[in-house]
């Protein structure tokens, strides 16, 4: 009897020793992954506020800096995102860069700037050096503002193409947090 009274209390113990490591780990474990989802729910969200501009303002997909700011998040969506959110991103940068890229080259190859016919360079009598003189009028800038404005009006893209595109890249991030899809 006294090693019955002394093997069930230990058993017990045991018991309730295993069963506490078993909580604690599950608890570790769900608050791991809850911090993670955090820090992907605040990725995504930045992510998403910066791809979704373009909806209500289509021209700013020929904007540098709209890009930058999309790209900006590559590092972290790669690191932390879900294949198919990581797809849809490239998705989405390859789509505004297909668009953007042509309207950058336009830029580089009709504005006043860059023509070297505009550029006068002399030399100072009295220092030697050279000074580069500009030949660009405001007219000449207010004709290239006016052409650009064609070039943009001729290659927009269509506010339902945009919302497909940005829909998609939505729709997986919300797939990833567990919302369901969303529909403009």
């Amino acid at each position: 009897m006294d090693l019955a009274n002394l093997i069930v209390p230990s058993v017990i113990s045991i018991v309730g020793f295993i069963v506490t490591i078993i909580v604690m780990v599950a608890q570790f474990k769900n608050t791991k992954k809850q911090k993670i989802t955090e820090g992907q729910r605040k990725l995504y969200l930045d992510t998403y506020v910066d791809v979704e501009k373009i909806v209500a303002q289509n021209e700013l997909i020929f904007e540098p800096s709209y890009f930058d700011s999309i790209f900006s998040h590559k590092g972290e969506i790669k690191l932390a995102a879900s294949n198919s959110v990581i797809h849809e991103y490239e998705a989405i940068l390859s789509y505004v860069h297909s668009i953007a890229w042509p309207a950058w080259k336009w830029i580089s190859e009709n504005h006043p700037n860059g023509d070297d016919s505009n550029y006068e360079v002399r030399f100072d009598e009295f220092s030697g050096e050279e000074i580069e003189i500009c030949h660009i009028s405001e007219d000449m800038l207010e004709q290239f503002k006016v052409e650009y404005d064609k070039y943009k009006q001729q290659h927009i893209p269509s506010s339902e193409e945009i919302k497909n595109h940005v829909e998609a890249l939505l729709n997986k991030m919300r797939k990833d947090l567990g919302n369901d899809e969303y529909t403009f």
